[in-house]
C-alpha cells in the first residue's frame, strides 16, 4: 500500500482545471496586485500550510464550490477578508444573497487570466468537429450534448463530436437525491441508439486535445452544472482563436469574443427529464441555433467593479451577514455543510435558496416564463403538445418543466405563482387539471 505524498493537492475530478486557474489567477496577482500579498484558495489546497497574523489581510479566492462557502466563514480567522469569484454571476450572487446588495465580492475577469483570440468565421456547409475536454458527467450534460450532435447531423449539418476526459458518476446535486446508476453504462445505451456516434478519447495531455487535427474544430459544452463558474477547456481554446458553442450559464455567459454561439440553459436541463422531452429540447435547441447561429458577444462586468474598489470586510461583518442569512434557511443548512447538497435540495427552504441562486446563473428570460406540467406517464399525446408548444415558443422564454406529483412543494409554488404561461400535458390526471384551474382561474 502507497501513501499519497504531503502536501499533494486534495484529490477531486477538477483538479487539473482548478491547477490551471491557480497558475493564473498567481500569475494575475503577481502582475496587477503585488501588493496584496496573502491568498487562500477555499476549493484548492495545495503546497505547505500558510498561517497569516490576524491583523493581516487575506484574499479569499472561490473556485466553483461558492455556494456551499458562504457559508463557511467561521472557518476564517483573519480580521480583515477581500473575496473573488471568477465568474460575474456568482459575484452578484454573493453580493446579493450574503451581503445585501453590497459590493464586497470582486471578480478576476476571464480576459485577465486567458487572453482571448479572434476566430474564423465558422462554415456551416461544411463539416464541423465539436469538441469537450473535461469530466464525462452527468453535471456537463453529456447526454444532452450527443443528442445535439445526433440532431446537427439529422438537420444536415455534418457535425462529428470529440469527448476527452474520465467518466465521473456524480449527478446534479441542486435536482436533490437521486438514485445511483454507472453513467457510462447510460451513455452506452444512448449511443447504441445514435446512428452520429460520438469518439471517446478518455484523459489525455493537458493541451493534447487542442493539438489534434480537425476540419473546423469548435470548443464545445452544455454544461449546467451549479458550480459552473468559468470553463477552462473553453478558455484554452479561445487562446487558440477556435470558436465556442456553449450553455448561456454561470461562468459561460462572461465568455467575450467573436464566433461565440449560446445554448438556452434551459433546453439543456434534461436530466431527469423523459426521453421524449429531451429529444424535443434538443431539437429547438438545434433550430434557436441554425437561426442564431454564431456572434460576437461583448459582456460587461458591471460599473460597481469598474471602480476598483477592491474592498476588505471584517470578519465580525462576515459572520453577521452569514449568521442572518443561515436564519432564513434554518436547520436544512446542516445538510449543505456536510458536503450533501442533494439532501439540502430536497428540503423546503434549501429548495427555495438553490432556486434563488439558480436565478443568477441561469439565461436570462427576457420574454417571460412557461412552465410544463408533466403527467406520470408521458404519452404520445403529451409529445405531440409539447413539440407543438415549443415551435410557438420564443427562444427568450425560459422554459421549466414539473412533475405533477410535485406541485405542491413550496420552491415549485413559487415558480408557478411568477409564471407567465402555465401548461398542462393532455394526459394530466382530473386532480391535477382541477388544481391548476383553481390556482389558474
Amino acid at each position: 500500500m502507497s501513501r499519497i505524498p504531503r502536501h499533494y493537492p486534495l484529490w477531486d475530478a477538477c483538479n487539473t482545471s482548478m491547477n490551471i486557474l491557480h497558475e493564473r489567477i498567481e500569475k494575475y496577482f503577481q502582475e496587477n496586485h503585488s501588493h496584496f500579498k496573502n491568498r487562500l484558495y477555499s476549493d484548492f489546497y495545495k503546497g505547505v500550510d500558510q498561517c497569516w497574523e490576524t491583523e493581516e489581510v487575506v484574499d479569499v479566492i472561490t473556485f466553483g464550490d461558492t455556494i456551499r462557502k458562504v457559508f463557511q466563514s467561521g472557518n476564517l480567522v483573519q480580521s480583515d477578508l477581500r473575496f473573488w469569484n471568477i465568474c460575474e454571476a456568482f459575484r452578484k450572487l454573493q453580493n446579493d444573497l450574503v451581503y445585501n446588495g453590497h459590493n464586497i465580492v470582486n471578480v478576476i475577469e476571464r480576459d485577465k487570466l486567458f487572453e482571448s483570440q479572434d476566430s474564423p468565421n465558422v462554415n456551416l456547409s461544411k463539416p464541423i468537429d465539436l469538441v469537450y475536454a473535461g469530466r464525462i458527467s452527468r453535471q456537463k450534460n453529456i447526454e444532452m450534448l450527443i443528442r445535439f450532435n445526433e440532431q446537427l447531423n439529422k438537420d444536415g449539418i455534418a457535425s462529428n463530436l470529440h469527448l476527452f476526459g474520465d467518466y465521473d458518476n456524480r449527478y446534479h446535486e441542486h435536482l436533490g437525491r437521486q438514485r445511483y446508476e454507472n453513467y457510462e453504462n447510460e451513455l452506452t445505451s444512448l449511443i447504441d441508439k445514435c446512428h452520429y456516434k460520438p469518439k471517446f478519447y478518455g484523459r489525455v495531455g493537458e493541451n493534447e486535445w487542442l493539438e489534434r487535427d480537425y476540419d473546423q474544430p469548435i470548443a464545445v459544452s452544455l454544461s449546467t452544472f451549479i458550480g459552473e463558474d468559468f470553463g477552462v477547456s473553453l478558455a484554452q481554446a479561445r487562446e487558440k482563436g477556435w470558436p465556442v458553442l456553449c450553455s448561456y450559464f454561470g461562468g459561460h455567459k462572461d465568455i467575450k469574443g467573436n464566433q461565440i454561439a449560446h445554448i438556452p440553459s434551459f433546453l439543456c436541463q434534461g436530466d431527469l427529464l423523459p426521453d421524449q422531452v429531451k429529444s424535443a429540447l434538443i431539437e429547438k435547441a438545434v433550430t434557436d441555433f441554425r437561426a442564431e447561429g454564431f456572434r460576437l458577444h461583448d459582456p460587461s462586468i458591471g460599473p460597481d467593479h469598474c471602480l476598483n474598489l477592491y474592498e476588505t470586510i471584517c470578519l465580525e461583518e462576515i459572520d453577521r451577514c452569514r449568521r442572518e442569512l443561515a436564519k432564513t434557511i434554518g436547520s436544512s443548512l446542516y445538510w449543505l455543510n456536510l458536503e450533501s447538497m442533494d439532501n439540502f435540495a430536497d428540503t423546503q427552504n434549501g429548495s427555495l435558496f438553490i432556486r434563488k441562486c439558480l436565478d443568477y446563473l441561469e439565461s436570462e428570460g427576457g420574454e417571460g416564463e412557461y412552465i410544463f406540467i408533466l403527467s406520470r406517464k408521458f404519452s404520445d399525446d403529451d409529445n405531440e403538445f409539447l413539440k407543438g408548444e415549443l415551435k410557438k415558443t420564443s427562444s427568450r422564454v425560459k422554459l421549466y418543466f414539473l412533475n405533477e406529483d410535485e406541485l405542491s412543494f413550496k420552491d415549485n409554488l413559487v415558480l408557478l405563482k411568477r409564471a407567465s404561461k402555465v401548461l398542462g400535458m393532455p394526459s394530466l390526471t382530473k386532480k391535477t387539471q382541477k388544481f391548476l384551474k383553481e390556482l389558474f382561474p
